[in-house]
């Protein structure tokens, strides 16, 4: 993670490090069911701004975080100094997805003087928002699959025209 911009001490940044990882298997959870609906394996600004206001971080109030404010972070995160922005830069990974999250911790809760410093800024982020959302999500992504994406139409041409495919597969792979 690039975090030397928000995060100077190396201690915090390390224990910002710390708990990531052991956050890590909801959070790839959480952006394995995002991903699942757009184009994997990234996230686009569109998806990512539909999870933030279905996080709650997005909204109204004297210390609210707007969507406008979340894509100026998105962009500085995503592009280089100078570079205009493009539809097709706009995609973050699974990296840059979980580096997104600190920036948001720290402009959230820090630079708004919630918390501390960013460590607990991350915590507060992780414990409030993510983590409850992180139950939510089916566990077993090939359960949920089978339950909301499989089609009886593609299966049943698939079926029928199965050894041919597999011929086909076998010539050209």
């Amino acid at each position: 993670m690039k975090l030397d911009d928000i995060v100077p001490d190396f201690k915090e940044l390390e224990n910002i490090k710390e708990m990531f990882r052991d956050y890590y298997s909801d959070l790839l959870l959480i952006y394995l069911f995002q991903i699942s609906c757009d184009a994997f394996p990234s996230t686009n600004w569109i998806e990512f701004s539909h999870y933030c206001t279905e996080w709650n971080l997005i909204e109204t109030g004297s210390l609210s975080t707007t969507e406008a404010e979340i894509y100026q972070i998105f962009l500085k995160m995503v592009l280089k100094p100078g570079e205009a922005e493009c539809d097709s830069q706009l995609k973050i990974n699974r990296p840059q997805f979980m580096e997104m999250l600190v920036r948001l911790a720290a402009y959230k809760y820090f630079q708004k003087y919630l918390t501390v410093n960013v460590q607990d800024a991350y915590a507060k982020i992780m414990t409030d928002v993510m983590m409850p959302h992180a139950r939510l999500y089916p566990f077993d992504l090939e359960d949920w699959r089978i339950e909301f994406l499989y089609s009886k139409e593609v299966h049943n041409v698939y079926s029928a025209n199965e050894d041919s495919l597999t011929l086909l597969f076998q010539t050209y792979a």
